[in-house]
């Protein structure tokens, strides 16, 4: 979920150009 939640900050934040890249094999 980090990974997400992450973005999420990103986006509060105005950075829409990123990308979010998962270490495990599942979201999480």
């Amino acid at each position: 979920m980090s990974g997400l939640l992450c973005g999420v900050k990103l986006k509060d934040a105005g950075i829409t150009d990123f990308a979010i890249y998962e270490k495990a094999d599942r979201v999480g």
